[in-house]
């Protein structure tokens, strides 16, 4: 067995000390260096993703506020474009056309957006205002660029929501999917390669609270009331007015009048009287059926009438009448 002194044991002490401060530092460099090939390898594998998807892509986003007034924001990744500038068609008098913040030129209805670059990302937006009475959104875009790709976003106004009517659609074409935030409802479209210019439509309506409907329940139950007071009122009359005229008739049966006045005679009730005075005396029924031309059945309910008012008395004679004339009328 071989023993070390003190100066020998310090040496090995002190070796092995360095041997474990080198390990340590040649982890930590590995280390390092792994993480720096990892970074690198993300950033070439993102670059080559970015690199393969090339083409032509815009993103579209309408937001409709409550007083119908619609921001717009449009996003461009253009990679397959030469050009230097685009025009890019914005709908009715936009306001407020900006371009990365900065104020955009508007030409002709048109936006002129500056490129510069083979592959480029553009942000730009615009506002316009809606007719309120129409409760109907249409946007037709188009562009000057031909699209591999379009993603369209509409968000309706708060406190509406789509119109539900089988006859016709409600949105054109077929979305790719609707959603809401609890607040507003909104509808999206992905199209590939798309035709422009190419028609978005939106039909929606106005969601009643729980209040206009309380005031449009009691409006028509006021409504109501107020025609069947007025069906009762007429009702009313018409019974009293009923009343009335048979206990007219009735008391002008029972006085003893020599006359009787025109205003509650008919004209054709005038022609009979005066047929019968002429007669002077009593006359046949057919005998003023033959003097006046008329037929049977409208000279029976002519003398029916008198009858009941006392003015003629009519007596049966086999299937004839003999009539007399008791009252005369007022001249």
């Amino acid at each position: 067995m071989r023993y070390y002194n003190n100066s020998e044991n310090k040496n090995i002490v002190e070796k092995k000390r360095f041997e474990t401060v080198q390990n340590h530092r040649f982890s930590h460099l590995s280390k390092i260096a792994f993480f720096l090939l990892l970074l690198a390898g993300l950033t070439l594998f993102s670059q080559a993703s970015i690199a393969a998807r090339t083409g032509n892509y815009a993103t579209i986003q309408s937001i409709i506020a409550r007083d119908f007034t619609v921001f717009e924001s449009v996003n461009l990744t253009l990679s397959n474009s030469s050009a230097k500038e685009i025009f890019w068609p914005v709908p009715y008098d936009v306001e407020r056309a900006k371009i990365d913040g900065r104020d955009a030129e508007v030409l002709n209805g048109s936006m002129v957006v500056p490129l510069g670059c083979s592959s480029c990302n553009i942000a730009f937006s615009y506002s316009y205002r809606l007719e309120r009475d129409d409760e109907e959104f249409e946007r037709a875009i188009s562009s000057d660029v031909d699209l591999d790709e379009l993603t369209y976003f509409v968000a309706l106004p708060q406190g509406y929501y789509l119109i539900s009517d089988k006859k016709s659609p409600s949105i054109v074409p077929v979305p790719y999917k609707i959603q809401t935030n609890g607040r507003q409802i909104g509808v999206e479209w992905k199209l590939s390669s798309p035709r422009l210019p190419q028609l978005f439509l939106v039909r929606f309506e106005k969601e009643e609270s729980k209040e206009s409907l309380a005031t449009e329940l009691a409006d028509e139950v006021r409504e109501g009331i107020v025609w069947f007071l007025m069906l009762m009122s007429l009702l009313t009359g018409a019974i009293a007015g009923f009343v009335l005229h048979k206990y007219y008739l009735k008391r002008f049966r029972e006085t003893d009048l020599p006359f009787i006045p025109k205003s509650l005679l008919t004209p054709d009730e005038l022609k009979v009287i005066g047929e019968l005075r002429r007669s002077k005396g009593p006359v046949n029924q057919k005998a003023v059926c033959k003097s006046l031309d008329w037929s049977k059945s409208k000279v029976s309910a002519i003398m029916s009438s008198l009858a009941h008012k006392g003015i003629v008395e009519r007596e049966k004679i086999g299937r004839n009448y003999r009539i007399v004339l008791k009252k005369e009328v007022e001249s």
